[in-house]
């Protein structure tokens, strides 16, 4: 007894250790680094998740979870008077809101056909002095459009950034109570929630760098809480708002089709799609859609970032044919992940069962993000969520390896570090294997994949 007095003993001094160097870290990567500034970045993730790993010993020492939840809160409200340090989107968002403000539809109009209908207003030369992309339509559905319009009311940088983090800090809280909801309701132990609410990564790219997944994981979270407590047509409704805050949530549609008893499958895509209709309404004009989905395949086709497998396949092809990898390469992946979708929604053996349902999502979420032409960091924030789920390695190595992908902003203009990012890779591929190698279960659910019948 007193060899374990002095054991658990030493796990809590670690454990306070993690603490201090991981808020310690994620303060100074939400103030005090900038986005050409690698090597810092690569320091502070480092630590971070150092200390993140410390702190995953909690459920072992008998430490409250309402402590490290409140941890999580904390860092969350300290970093509300940071201004995004490692990326400059914020610039766009508020851009679609102060042009929606004056009477524009950021779809049908190009930034730099705007600028000039603003000369008088230093606010919108800022931001559009500011901004990466002013050549391309927006890419943000309704949902995020609306709290723009709101946080663009002030026409102040500062503030703006401030309400958009109020936004976020709730939807985050929500989906960390939803989150306990879930591991509950799934009889999994609750320590499982610190692997997302804990998550460096998570907390420096939605609270810090105000990517707008804050908001459709918190719509996510809520659907699959309404799904577990067999609330359909509330899923239906919060699924369709998930969808309405970013596209990425269509991919698992089939999969909640497999699960849902079968005389709720049509009510909830009939609700769905009553819902997704409502929510576009103000743009249901074919101009507005046609610039909507030309921008989101410039994003999706056009710009390449962290992309590793794209990255082999065009060296490779190079060296063999004229022809354009990405001409070859986007049908493939569009093909690889429309089968991967189907095949995994379809013919793993979930039994109705939605415990199973965030492992078949991550698997999808795998072929997607391995076949993608751009990854950035906070793309990862999903499957981290449903790692709190279903446990795994990958996916939270993953999220501190994605962080070497700064190492393209170090010059100007930007150029990647290939070397980082087949290192990344390399190191994920590894990482899946080992999950393999020491996961029975995930292996067995994986080798009984087959067409099922009563799908």
């Amino acid at each position: 007894m007193d060899g374990f007095g002095v054991k658990v003993g030493g796990l809590r001094v670690l454990f306070f250790i993690g603490l201090v160097l991981w808020s310690l870290a994620l303060l100074y990567l939400g103030y005090g680094v900038r986005q050409t500034e690698f090597y810092s970045t690569l320091i502070g993730y480092t630590a971070a998740f150092l200390g993140y790993a410390l702190m995953l010993h909690t459920h072992i020492l008998g430490i409250a979870s309402r402590w490290v939840w409140w941890a999580g809160v904390g860092l969350r409200i300290l970093l509300l008077g940071a201004l995004p340090a490692l990326s400059d989107d914020f610039y766009r968002f508020l851009w679609d809101g102060f042009v929606a403000r004056h009477g524009y539809n950021a779809l049908a109009h190009l930034p730099s056909e705007l600028i000039a209908q603003f000369s008088d207003s230093s606010y919108a030369q800022v931001l559009y002095s500011e901004m990466n992309s002013p050549d391309y339509y927006t890419v943000y559905p309704p949902v995020l459009q609306g709290l723009f319009y709101l946080a663009s009311l002030p026409e102040n940088v500062v503030m703006g950034v401030w309400i958009l983090k109020a936004f976020y800090l709730m939807a985050e809280m929500a989906t960390g109570y939803g989150l306990y909801l879930l591991l509950r309701r799934f009889r999994l132990p609750h320590w499982y929630a610190m692997l997302y609410w804990l998550n460096p990564l998570v907390i420096v790219e939605l609270m810090g760098n105000l990517h707008p997944e804050a908001v459709m994981l918190s719509f996510f979270c809520w659907a699959m809480v309404a799904f577990v407590y067999r609330k359909y047509y509330k899923a239906a409704v919060l699924y369709a708002l998930s969808v309405l805050s970013k596209l990425l949530p269509l991919m698992f549609v089939l999969v909640i089709w497999r699960v849902l008893p079968r005389r709720y499958r049509w009510p909830f895509v009939a609700w769905m799609t009553v819902v997704l209709l409502l929510g576009v309404l103000p743009w249901l004009d074919a101009s507005y859609v046609i610039h909507f989905f030309e921008s989101l395949g410039l994003y999706l086709h056009t710009f390449e970032f962290n992309a590793g497998l794209y990255y082999l396949f065009r060296y490779v092809w190079e060296g063999m044919a004229k022809v354009h990898p990405k001409v070859i390469w986007a049908p493939l992946a569009l093909g690889v992940v429309s089968l991967s979708v189907v095949v995994l929604s379809l013919c793993t053996p979930m039994k109705r069962s939605w415990r199973d349902v965030p492992i078949v999502m991550l698997a999808i979420y795998l072929v997607f993000a391995f076949m993608s032409f751009s990854l950035h960091p906070w793309y990862l924030v999903l499957p981290v969520f449903l790692t709190a789920l279903y446990p795994n390695m990958s996916i939270p190595v993953w999220s501190y390896m994605i962080s070497w992908s700064y190492c393209t902003y170090r010059h100007s203009p930007y150029e990647e570090c290939l070397t980082w990012v087949g290192v990344e890779y390399l190191l994920v591929v590894l990482m899946i294997v080992l999950d393999f190698r020491f996961n029975p279960k995930l292996r067995a659910f994986f080798r009984s994949v087959k067409c099922w019948g009563g799908v």
